[in-house]
């Protein structure tokens, strides 16, 4: 995708690197965590809390939509 992105949009990946840093190694923890216990999770659990947080995000989001109004 970063090859497209800079020869499309002309992103400047650099620029970006204190952003985009933290969130390279919090991706890759994530990954790795994420494994280790998807194999020890209960499907119904993991159901369970992926809709949970998903329900977080989605409330956190329009509560900054309309807070920022």
């Amino acid at each position: 995708k970063m090859p497209i992105f800079i020869y499309l949009f002309g992103v400047n990946y650099f620029q970006e690197l204190t952003i985009l840093l933290p969130l390279i190694i919090a991706v890759y923890f994530g990954t790795n965590i994420g494994k280790k216990l998807l194999g020890r999770l209960p499907e119904n659990t993991f159901i369970i809390l992926f809709k949970v947080a998903l329900t977080l995000i989605a409330i956190r989001l329009i509560l900054n939509v309309y807070l920022y109004l």
